[in-house]
């Protein structure tokens, strides 16, 4: 992943531009002022569970990764796309964290929601997250579920497809 420097911050590209996609952010935006409110105390049980579903820790998986995941959260309020930022979806892989609109996100079952990388992963070892934030995007710890995959080349043998 290409790694730029703007104004003494380092930024992955993957998250530059999703910020100019459909609606995401990436975890340094300034976009929402609510985000200068002061965070309410999060009881980690208070949240709602989140879980992977795909892909498995361990999985070799092909450039284009897509992670999906379970969980009961109203994602219309607790994404990018809500009129009050609080409490909100993060999805990072290796290190870059986005923050997704709900239009971002494909709703793939009831509770079930899948979400594909912008830019191809290079191939080896990767850490893919999702997780709470509060309205100043400290990760709520508690909350954070991740699994190490493979990224192989393109029509690798064993690659799962997205």
């Amino acid at each position: 992943m290409k790694i730029l420097e703007f104004d003494g911050t380092r930024l992955a590209l993957a998250a530059c531009l999703s910020i100019m996609s459909a609606g995401s952010a990436w975890a340094g935006s300034t976009g929402h002022p609510q985000h200068d409110k002061a965070p309410a105390s999060v009881s980690p049980a208070a949240l709602p569970p989140i879980r992977i579903v795909s892909p498995q820790p361990a999985a070799r998986v092909g450039p284009v990764v897509t992670v999906e995941f379970e969980t009961p959260a109203d994602l219309s309020k607790m994404t990018m796309s809500g009129a009050e930022t609080g409490i909100h979806l993060h999805i990072d892989m290796d290190g870059v964290s986005i923050m997704p609109a709900l239009a971002d996100l494909k709703r793939v079952g009831a509770q079930r929601y899948r979400y594909t990388f912008d830019l191809p992963a290079q191939p080896g070892e990767r850490s893919v997250a999702v997780y709470w934030s509060d309205a100043r995007h400290k990760t709520i710890e508690a909350s954070v579920r991740r699994v190490g995959v493979t990224v192989v080349a393109p029509g690798a043998k064993g690659a799962v497809k997205p």
